[in-house]
């Protein structure tokens, strides 16, 4: 199962995004050691994500909140990867599908 989640800060802002095959541990670990509140990008798709589609989502969630405004440190796929135009626009129709946009 694989789950992208989005680190919300103090202000209600997203700080970080990511993903994860164990949202309960992910969301333990960051709540210990940061202490920061961890929530999925969308619950709905817990069931149904693949490994290609959650990297596309988390690539495109990067680039909509920039990632110079984000505590990660690198893109999810990198635009010079062969599969960068087609995964940011599946990630695209999934976060629109779910109405995220």
């Amino acid at each position: 199962i694989n789950t992208v989640y989005h680190v919300v800060g103090e202000e209600g802002n997203t700080i970080c995004v990511g993903i994860t095959q164990n949202f309960a541990q992910r969301a333990a670990y960051w709540s210990s050691t940061n202490g920061w509140n961890i929530q999925p990008v969308d619950s709905n798709l817990f069931e149904s994500l693949s490994r290609y589609d959650a990297r596309a989502i988390e690539q495109v969630l990067i680039e909509n909140y920039g990632l110079e405004n984000l505590v990660n440190q690198i893109n999810s796929i990198a635009t010079t990867n062969s599969i960068y135009q087609t995964a940011v626009q599946r990630g695209n129709e999934i976060l629109s599908s779910i109405g995220f946009f």
